[in-house]
């Protein structure tokens, strides 16, 4: 397959390449330290929020397709159909840092701030 058969622009291609390449450093990190350090691991997953994370990746996916959508009735001169699915985008955004406002709130009612991060032990190599 030729660059010139990719619908869409080279600088789209680019993100998505980028993006899968983070997302799969971040995966293997996390693995290694699972493997490396599990009872570390355990014990830093048992300080997690599932159903918010879960929430959150639906109003990702469900805010990504809508902007798509916009994209898709933009080009087929739907203006009306495109601003109200941009407009549901822009929501699902404001959803996401709701949430992640009450993430934040709840780890510092915690304990978890700045001065607890900087007190953490700081390993070198």
């Amino acid at each position: 397959m030729r660059v010139e058969d990719l619908p869409g622009e080279l600088i789209l291609w680019v993100l998505i390449a980028s993006e899968i390449l983070v997302f799969a450093a971040g995966i293997t990190a996390m693995m290694a330290v699972r493997l490396t350090d599990p009872e570390g691991f355990s014990a830093a997953q048992a300080m997690l929020d599932g159903r918010m994370a879960a929430l959150n990746t639906v109003v990702l996916v469900t805010s990504g397709l809508c902007a798509a959508l916009a994209e898709r009735a933009a080009a087929q001169d739907r203006a009306v159909r495109a601003r109200v699915a941009l407009m549901l985008a822009a929501i699902g955004g404001v959803i996401f840092l709701i949430v992640k406002g009450i993430e934040y709130a709840h780890d510092m009612r915690q304990g978890w701030g700045w001065k607890a991060i900087r007190s953490l032990p700081s390993t070198t190599c």
